[in-house]
């Protein structure tokens, strides 16, 4: 049976970034939920270690299968046939010699650059809707501060904000 120390010897997939605070946080890829953060890197990464410990030994003492790193020749090959309109391949084939470079080479560029874009669009779609959420939480609170004047008082403070609303549109309906 493997132990700790031939899980910690294997070599994990960390992944390092910045969060809103500008913390850094860490994660080992491999082991769902394994996370810890820092004020630095240096610091991140040292909880990150204790923090793996921690989850691979809870893992053994339960019984359960503790994740090993991917492995490198699990990678696809990095070719692939692709059919596409001959126009679109002579357009593609001449921009590539407007540009000096072979057609691979720009294929290979404008798809990680799409992929980029795609990531960055999620980013920000990911980050307008914690503003949009952020917003409507803000706009809720004043709404419930400035606008429900004697109901709050009527119904009491334990009333949920949904409660409140529900009541104040109930009561603006005449219900």
């Amino acid at each position: 049976m493997k132990d700790l120390k031939h899980y910690e010897s294997l070599p994990y997939t960390i992944i390092l970034r910045r969060d809103d605070e500008g913390d850094v946080v860490g994660r080992v890829e491999e082991l769902p939920g394994c996370s810890a953060h820092g004020a630095t890197e240096a610091e991140a990464l040292e909880n990150l270690a204790e923090a793996r410990t921690l989850w691979i030994t809870d893992c053994i003492e339960q019984g359960h299968e503790v994740p090993e790193p991917h492995n490198d020749s699990d990678l696809p090959s990095g070719k692939w046939v692709q059919r596409v309109p001959r126009s679109l391949h002579k357009r593609l084939a001449t921009l590539a010699r407007k540009e000096g470079v072979s057609l691979n080479q720009l294929a290979t560029s404008v798809l990680a650059e799409a992929v980029g874009e795609r990531r960055g669009e999620r980013q920000q779609q990911h980050a307008t809707a914690l503003i949009v959420e952020q917003n409507v939480g803000q706009f809720a609170e004043g709404y419930f501060e400035s606008d429900l004047g004697d109901s709050e008082a009527n119904y009491g403070s334990a009333m949920t904000k949904g409660e409140q609303l529900k009541t104040k549109k109930t009561e603006a309906r005449g219900n």
